[in-house]
């Protein structure tokens, strides 16, 4: 079976997330997806609201992606989420599967600097998101110097942050149109980022 893994702080998800899968899923027949929230982040130093909410969350977003399941794995190690531990425990759970790593085409220009980047070069293909054509074909050149099995894709996903979502939140601001409005309603009666 072939496996995507689709990892991230997701604090909160938005739109931008579910439509960089919609993307990848137009682009190769994965048969499920694993969609895996973050315990702590190795990269970010930002206070993450309770993995419990960020899983209700991702359930809530991806509710209409058929391949799509939320996995709590990483809230079940030890430290720091690095990418490589993570695929090495999916390996011991899903041992005769494919495994399709799925980033932001941004991600994999910084990919060298990851924890044990060329273990998770060994261990799946990593799948690159483009955000447009311009993107699209500096990730096709920058992938060749990574020597690992990655395929980019031309997504032409709307820039969405995180970052900016929670301050506009804080500042009782509408994000209507950064997620699905059962996510805002989540977000509005559990009083989260604000």
């Amino acid at each position: 079976m072939k496996i995507g893994i689709f990892g991230g702080a997701f604090n909160p998800v938005h739109n931008g997330h579910i439509n960089l899968l919609s993307s990848v899923l137009d682009n190769l027949p994965l048969e499920k997806v694993l969609i895996i929230p973050t315990k702590i982040s190795p990269h970010k130093d930002t206070v993450l609201i309770d993995f419990s909410h960020r899983k209700k969350l991702l359930s809530i977003a991806f509710k209409g992606i058929r391949q799509a399941e939320i996995s709590d794995i990483e809230q079940r190690e030890e430290g720091k989420s690095y990418t490589i531990n993570t695929i090495n425990a999916l390996k011991q759970i899903y041992t005769s599967d494919e495994f399709y790593l799925i980033i932001g085409g941004d991600m994999l220009l910084y990919f060298k600097n990851w924890y044990k980047y060329r273990e998770i070069l060994a261990q799946c293909s990593v799948v690159a998101a483009a955000r447009h054509s311009d993107e699209y074909e500096r990730l096709i050149k920058f992938s060749k110097e990574l020597k690992g099995n990655i395929d980019v894709i031309n997504a032409n996903v709307v820039d969405m942050s995180s970052s900016l979502i929670r301050e506009k939140i804080a500042e009782n601001q509408d994000v209507s149109g950064f997620m699905p409005a059962e996510c805002v309603d989540y977000i509005k009666k559990h009083k989260l980022y604000s």
